[in-house]
């Protein structure tokens, strides 16, 4: 989709300005085009936007782990 990028800056500098942690899921997911591959790994349902059940298990711990190395910065 084209108006990705546009949508994750927006959300970044939106967190940004109210001091609010931000987790690109994109890039967690291997960056621009990676929810090809997640799809036919099973890990993305058929909109290519929602995560299905095993994807949202393999974003689990490192949207954890982002956590965490923020709070402790």
């Amino acid at each position: 989709m084209p108006t990705v990028r546009n949508m994750i800056d927006t959300q970044r500098s939106v967190a940004m300005r109210n001091n609010v942690l931000f987790w690109d899921t994109r890039e967690a997911m291997g960056g621009e085009d990676a929810v090809v591959q997640w799809n036919r790994n099973g890990l993305v349902n058929k909109d290519y936007v929602h995560l299905s059940h095993k994807g949202g298990q393999k974003l689990a711990e490192p949207l954890f782990n982002a956590i965490i190395n923020s709070l402790y910065k």
